[in-house]
């Protein structure tokens, strides 16, 4: 005879295996949609021969991965990613609203575009010895339709070089100019037309008149590639050899920010934070100090921004520099 204890064991035995079913029923179901859609998005936009992956994974709750993803630039390279996840997919009227996509262990062959390309921009990465970048990188930007504002965050690493770290605000952009570029993006390359372009863009870009700069903020950490820089010319190059590290702010770079506008103070304590971020190494952080988001664009017309330059736009902001 079944005590109590036993019926209360097999309920939560069936309770289990129905649920543990119906999870892996709805994984099921949530891997055949996300391979149609990726798959699909593939096919219409003819990236057959471009992009490639192994296996797909994905989650009821919306997210997906892709591993052992390929972008093949040539017949002979291809940037790698280990596994490639999109998640926090946010949509309305059929557009995207908001995502964050993950790469981890990506890999951009360096000197095999360089030879390809007889491109001789990546020289003194490659005289550092980066003939491959390898790294992780995490991209998200979520659109707020009642409240018009778009925050874009974005975060890395580079093995052996460094890392970095973003967040942008904008406020002011308005939903029509958010449907408009996002319609121009998902359109295939091969039905672009450029005159066409220009036109469906130009009202979005009109509405952009309206944006302001809420907040923004920076850090970059570039140890790995120092440690390297310093490695070369201390054992590789003769005592007179160049190093290929910046030497920073001049005070010139100073006395430009003060003609931009920027606080004497705040100009010399810029100067001073970049010196000691070149010189001793750390985080150089970089955030603005607004008491009121900041137009872009003043009088309503995209013909006179607020700042045209990295100056201006640091002076404007009221952005400081630190360590």
């Amino acid at each position: 005879m079944l005590t109590k204890q036993h019926k209360i064991a097999i309920a939560a035995g069936l309770v289990v295996v129905t649920v543990g079913g119906g999870w892996l029923f709805a994984k099921h179901q949530a891997n055949v949609i996300a391979k149609d859609q990726i798959d699909g998005f593939i096919i219409r936009h003819n990236l057959g021969g471009t992009v490639a992956y192994r296996e797909l994974s994905a989650s009821p709750f919306g997210s997906a991965t892709l591993s052992d993803v390929s972008v093949r630039l040539s017949p002979a390279t291809a940037i790698t990613v280990g596994s490639l996840s999109v998640s926090d997919l946010t949509m309305k009227n059929n557009q995207v609203r908001g995502f964050t996509v993950t790469a981890e262990q990506a890999q951009v062959p360096l000197l095999a575009l360089a030879r390809e390309h007889r491109d001789n921009s990546f020289a003194e990465a490659l005289g550092l010895g980066y003939t491959v970048l390898g790294g992780n990188i995490t991209l998200s930007a979520h659109y707020d339709d009642e409240k018009n504002l778009i925050a874009i965050e974005s975060a890395g690493a580079v093995d052996d070089a460094g890392s970095w770290e973003a967040k942008i605000k904008l406020g002011g952009v308005s939903p029509y100019a958010i449907d408009s570029l996002a319609a121009i993006a998902s359109t295939p390359p091969q039905q672009i037309n450029a005159l066409q372009a220009l036109g469906a863009a130009a009202p979005a870009l009109q509405t952009l008149v309206g944006t302001t700069v809420a907040k923004v903020e920076l850090a970059v950490n570039v140890d790995g590639y120092r440690r390297r820089d310093a490695q070369v010319t201390n054992h590789d190059l003769p005592p007179e050899g160049p190093s290929t590290v910046p030497t920073g702010m001049t005070a010139n770079d100073e006395y430009k920010l003060v003609q931009a506008g920027m606080a004497p103070s705040e100009a010399r304590a810029a100067r001073e934070a970049v010196q000691s971020w070149l010189t001793k190494g750390g985080t150089l952080r970089i955030a603005t100090n607004l008491d009121q988001p900041l137009p872009i664009f003043r009088n309503g017309s995209i013909m006179t921004p607020s700042f045209d330059s990295f100056d201006g736009f640091m002076a404007a902001t009221k952005s400081r520099v630190s360590n």
